[in-house]
């Protein structure tokens, strides 16, 4: 996985085109327009951009169009309203597949060894208990513009990142910084 680094962009639970999404997450009209603005402006053709699941909801002839708008080497792990066939075909994603760690119900996520602390990324929180006892940061979405559970998890949906992408060195300075799990005492 060396595509994953520090400068590796991260977004989660873009919904392209869902309408409904408007509604249940307060989202501005524009957000489409929003998302993709951000993501071409930031994530340049050569960056690498990892994201957390539920890509864009639309059928094929819109996704054709928007595909060539989504710059950058893409990674996706699928989130529940993500169809592999489209992600993989129309938007050139690789999909991730459950190499690292795997877990029960189907749970898709990826596992980091960091210098402090471990990092797992998923489409859905994964259970407190779960990453304490393998003393990792689960860096999700899905949950939208809902709270966090706790100090073990950090949300990367839109709603609560300004609608735009977020280096991946950014994410670990904030687990620092605002959660202080440098003091999560863990394997190297």
């Amino acid at each position: 996985m060396d595509w994953l680094n520090e400068d590796t962009w991260i977004i989660s639970d873009t919904h392209l085109f869902h309408n409904n999404i408007i509604e249940y997450t307060n989202r501005p009209l524009n957000h489409d327009e929003l998302i993709i603005y951000a993501w071409n402006t930031m994530v340049k053709p050569e960056d690498n951009l990892l994201h957390l699941g539920d890509v864009i909801l639309a059928p094929t002839r819109i996704i054709l169009d928007i595909a060539p708008l989504l710059t950058g080497n893409k990674y996706l792990i699928k989130g529940n309203h993500d169809s592999r066939r489209k992600m993989r075909n129309h938007l050139n994603f690789n999909i991730l597949d459950r190499k690292i760690l795997n877990w029960k119900n189907g749970q898709t996520y990826r596992y980091v060894p960091c210098e402090k602390y471990g990092v797992i990324f998923s489409h859905e929180p994964l259970p407190t208990q779960f990453l304490r006892r393998k003393h990792v940061v689960n860096i999700h979405g899905h949950i939208h513009n809902n709270l966090t559970l706790d100090n073990m998890h950090i949300n990367m949906s839109v709603e609560v990142r300004n609608y735009q992408p977020c280096k991946f060195g950014e994410v670990l300075k904030e687990i620092d910084e605002t959660y202080g799990l440098q003091k999560l005492n863990t394997k190297s």
